[in-house]
């Protein structure tokens, strides 16, 4: 198996220890291959014309993520153009890194 390092900030190390804690994950590994297979499903879904939604008990949609590469180009140039504080992709709040509508 390879390996590879990831920096990660002091918030993003909680929030990994938190997501491997509430998923009974043995390692914060674990919790990356995790949300690599998650990026990968989304990945399919967007080109196979689909979208990533979170809908509640009654399958009503809440809310429509919207990754990055789903963006069209002037808008992702505009998000990227904003202050590092609001930018998905320069924050350190792991939710950013998905921007919802």
């Amino acid at each position: 198996m390879k390996m590879f390092a990831v920096g990660i900030d002091e918030n993003m190390e909680r929030t990994l220890d938190q997501l491997k804690a509430g998923l009974g994950k043995a390692s914060r590994a674990e919790v990356f291959r995790t949300a690599i297979a998650l990026l990968h499903v989304a990945l399919e879904a967007h080109e196979n014309g689909g979208k990533l939604t979170v809908a509640d008990q009654d399958d009503q949609v809440r809310k429509e993520l919207v990754l990055p590469w789903a963006i069209p180009a002037p808008a992702r140039m505009a998000i990227s153009q904003r202050k590092p504080s609001t930018a998905a992709a320069t924050s350190t709040e792991p939710e950013d890194a998905l921007l919802s509508r």
